[in-house]
């Protein structure tokens, strides 16, 4: 499975660093108590439903949302934190609904330049320590 791949390339940077792994699948039942073990969210994922679940759970739990999204050669990245109240807006707020089907094509389809996750990931990285 992805999870233990990630958490002993993980373990081999950094053998000193603690490593907790989920193997299920995020859901409207286990959303809020996996996520209030954390202090905030650095959401990667590759699909709306999930990103609109991490948003729906972080605004409940109170937690601060990093999200970082790509497709081909665009990058977006934004922090919510909208459990602040006004001014903050959540990912919601943004984005009200996930697109029609079809409309956006997932990375499978449509690729994403190697450098960009790269650049992506660097980029959230920098958000996480700011918050």
């Amino acid at each position: 499975p992805k999870v233990d791949s990630a958490a002993a390339r993980i373990r081999r940077l950094n053998p000193d660093v603690t490593v907790t792994t989920y193997r299920t699948r995020l859901t409207r039942e286990n959303a809020l108590e996996m996520i209030g073990h954390y202090d905030l969210v650095a959401d990667g994922t590759d699909n709306f439903a999930t990103r609109f679940l991490l948003n729906d759970a972080c605004f409940l739990a109170g937690r601060p949302l990093v999200s970082a999204a790509m497709l081909r050669f665009e990058g977006q990245l934004s922090t919510f934190k909208a459990h602040l109240g006004d001014p903050h807006p959540c990912y919601r707020c943004v984005f009200p609904e996930p697109p029609p089907p079809g409309m956006i094509p997932t990375c499978s389809e449509g690729g994403v330049l190697g450098a960009l996750a790269g650049t992506m990931g660097s980029l959230q990285s920098v958000e996480v320590l700011k918050e």
